[in-house]
């Protein structure tokens, strides 16, 4: 009875994937990346603050890089930030980093320094949709610093996935599961630092992720498919081949 249920599934499993050859693609809805880098200063009562900035909205690949530095009587430092990712139907990858550091010589002085590496992207599947996901954060941070790195997948109602790390903190994250039709999905990234010395200081600060979300090619699970069905149809012959009569020990056949 279990042998037959398991052909019956395979057989099944056969059929969905030879009827859904769009199984295995991401439907990107929306994909939007950034990068932000700040750098600001205050010394007695002169100011000054550059910031560089860096967005792209488009799927597909992107690797940019962004930088914004002072140095002024007694206050320098930079902010930066870099990324590079892919968002493709198969496969939504990459790395990002963000870093902040700055010091002050006398008081009274301030500093702020930033760096930002920002993903989102929004998805759909037409079909139920095996999956797998991998990641590895990391943070630190020394003096007046502050960073953190996060990942999440998740749907308007259920977060599915999350992950975090907060200065001086590393994670090597993974996990598996199947995407379902007619339900909007969410990935986010994201890579912050901040470095504020002041008074006689120095901050510094860096983040980073890096993480592949992948579903299999459409031609790679119909052939999965295919195998199973051939296992199941080649387990039933030496079933139906074996030469115990009814009663016998069935550990005894081969099958």
């Amino acid at each position: 009875m279990v042998a037959s249920l398991a052909r019956t599934s395979t057989w099944i499993l056969a059929l969905l994937c030879l009827a859904s050859p769009a199984l295995g693609a991401l439907e990107i809805s929306s994909s939007e990346r950034s990068l932000l880098a700040d750098a600001s200063g205050f010394s007695d009562a002169e100011f000054d603050a550059q910031q560089d900035d860096v967005f792209f909205d488009l799927a597909g690949f992107f690797d940019d890089t962004a930088s914004a530095q002072i140095s002024i009587d007694d206050v320098a430092g930079m902010g930066f930030a870099s990324q590079r990712t892919e968002v493709a139907p198969q496969i939504i990858e990459g790395r990002g980093s963000a870093g902040a550091t700055g010091f002050s010589t006398q008081e009274p002085a301030f500093g702020g320094f930033a760096g930002e590496s920002y993903l989102r992207v929004t998805f759909s599947v037409p079909a139920a949709t095996p999956f797998a996901l991998e990641a590895a954060l990391s943070a630190s941070a020394g003096g007046n610093g502050d960073s953190f790195a996060s990942l999440d997948l998740s749907t308007p109602d259920t977060v599915l996935f999350s992950g975090d790390v907060l200065a001086g903190e590393d994670a090597e994250l993974a996990t598996v599961g199947v995407l379902l039709p007619g339900i909007s999905y969410e990935l986010l990234a994201l890579a912050r630092a901040f470095a504020a010395p002041a008074g006689l200081s120095t901050g510094d600060a860096s983040s980073g992720f890096v993480f592949s979300f992948s579903v299999p090619e459409p031609t790679t699970a119909i052939l999965f498919a295919v195998a199973l069905a051939g296992l199941a149809r080649t387990q039933r012959r030496a079933r139906d081949e074996c030469p115990c009569d009814e009663g016998d020990d069935v550990t005894d056949c081969p099958g």
